[in-house]
């Protein structure tokens, strides 16, 4: 059955509202910023550190994304170039 111009929607989601995988993602995210956070730093804690540095390092990649080498290849050229700021003829 088409939808007819005018009429008032029936069923569905109302406007506004969050869909429930949305809801769901939220509270993971907050789980893994609160109690998952807090249970994370008391086992890097308790780790040796050998242990500690490898799993720092891991979950330091998704605070702060590893910097890249980048090198330069160029040509330069370089000219001696003499202006004359006084009076009288220009050097040429």
């Amino acid at each position: 059955m088409p939808f007819e111009k005018g009429k008032q929607k029936t069923g569905g989601k109302v406007k506004g509202s969050k869909n429930v995988k949305t809801v769901e993602w939220e509270q993971l995210g907050d789980f893994l910023t609160d109690k998952g956070a807090k249970r994370a730093m008391k086992v890097l804690d308790e780790l040796d550190d050998e242990s500690y540095l490898d799993q720092y390092g891991k979950l330091l990649n998704y605070f702060k994304p590893k910097m890249q080498s980048s090198t330069l290849d160029a040509n330069v050229r370089t000219e001696t170039i003499i202006v004359n700021l006084g009076e009288g003829e220009p050097n040429g």
